[in-house]
């Protein structure tokens, strides 16, 4: 089924070639778009679930269920970028040279995921979540303090990995975080309220400690 259009688009971040959609990941019958054209997103039909660690901190208990389709896309970010970061991107028209792969963090993973959730659930882009944390204070409760939070990118209302990472590269600020070369390690998250509502995502990039 096609998704309802978003409101807008927005895209924000937080310092201290393939298209890829969420179509390709997550088909809707034409039976099922019909059955929720008429009933509220109470009444959709349970999204498929997939199981990821996220580490063993308590906070990231309830975050390792997640939907196929936004865990699919979790991925695909991850391998979209470094495949930039490998062929040079450019910022504010200032080529930088080839850099290292960001690995899968699981705890950085989860601190994403809390912050597309709550941002989801709250309906705006927000650098302090409901519980009153930064990026750097989801990072803790996720249960790490080996790493240096670099920053988090941000987006709203966006429906493919191409375009959050074109619309992240356009900016000067997102572009220096996801191409920062002491970078190391990353974690995505990607959620939605439900099938129709818009897509929030959060990338948050970390370099070790020491």
């Amino acid at each position: 089924m096609d998704r309802a259009p978003a409101a807008r688009s927005d895209l924000r971040i937080w310092h201290h070639g393939e298209v890829i959609s969420r179509a390709q990941f997550e088909p809707r019958a034409a039976a099922l778009a019909s059955a929720l054209a008429l009933c509220t997103p109470a009444c959709e039909a349970p999204r498929d679930q997939t199981e990821t660690f996220l580490g063993t901190a308590t906070a990231c208990i309830d975050l390792s269920s997640w939907p196929t389709a936004e865990t699919s896309m979790e991925r695909a970010l991850q391998e979209a970028l470094n495949l930039r970061r490998a062929d040079s991107m450019t910022c504010e028209d200032t080529s930088a040279s080839p850099r290292v792969s960001l690995d899968h963090d699981p705890r950085l993973r989860c601190a994403a995921r809390m912050s597309a959730r709550d941002m989801g659930v709250r309906g705006r882009l927000a650098p302090i979540d409901s519980l009153g944390r930064d990026c750097a204070g989801r990072v803790a409760a996720a249960g790490t303090t080996e790493v240096l939070v670099l920053g988090e990118a941000q987006a709203r209302g966006i429906e493919s990995v191409q375009q959050a990472l074109d619309s992240w590269l356009l900016d000067p600020d997102t572009c220096a975080l996801l191409q920062d070369a002491s970078a190391r390690q990353i974690g995505v998250g990607i959620w939605s309220e439900s099938a129709v509502d818009p897509l929030y995502w959060s990338v948050v990039v970390a370099r070790p400690a020491t």
